[in-house]
């Protein structure tokens, strides 16, 4: 899922109006930054992932252990793929299903509850939960949102060709997919 420039904007515009609190909470999701607001911090927790390539922010833990699971699943899929994420991008992992609710909300993302790319900011967002599902599942939505960044557009049928090609698949018989 890629984010649309549109709700792009719409986040940025939301700032000038009555939710400038929840504009203020989206900017730092969605940038990785830390924000004052009249001087006081806002209360989304981040952590950095020291030496993580493409750069890896946990966000809603206050300790990496608390959110270890997903980051240790993550980085083994990006070591196995036939092509890697840009060096330059930022894998931004919610760890909570309250910073993945509140980006969605604040973002309008509306149409994924795994992860969506922003290309224009080289961020990929990613749900923490879905690694608790299957290994093929949260698999599929990582190559699938490196789809989107190879492909350089929004077409989800062409992210998930990139997808099959990112975990090494070839075309089988039917809809089967088979291993290279």
């Amino acid at each position: 899922m890629v984010m649309t420039e549109v709700a792009w904007a719409r986040l940025w515009g939301a700032r000038r109006g009555r939710n400038y609190a929840c504009a203020c909470l989206a900017i730092v999701t969605a940038l990785s930054l830390t924000v004052s607001s009249h001087g006081k911090r806002l209360r989304m927790q981040t952590i950095e992932v020291p030496g993580s390539s493409p750069r890896i922010v946990l966000f809603g833990v206050r300790k990496q252990a608390e959110c270890q699971r997903a980051l240790d699943s993550l980085s083994h899929e990006l070591s196995t793929f036939h092509r890697s994420y840009p060096q330059e991008w930022t894998i931004d992992v919610m760890c909570t299903d309250i910073t993945w609710n509140e980006l969605c909300q604040i973002a309008d993302q509306k149409k994924t509850s795994t992860a969506f790319t922003v290309l224009s900011k080289k961020q990929t967002f990613v749900r923490g939960d879905i690694f608790n599902h299957t290994r093929s599942a949260y698999r599929q939505t990582i190559a699938h949102e490196l789809g989107h960044i190879l492909c350089k557009c929004s077409s989800e049928e062409i992210a998930d060709s990139f997808a099959d090609d990112i975990q090494g698949y070839k075309a089988g018989a039917g809809d089967r997919k088979v291993r290279n």
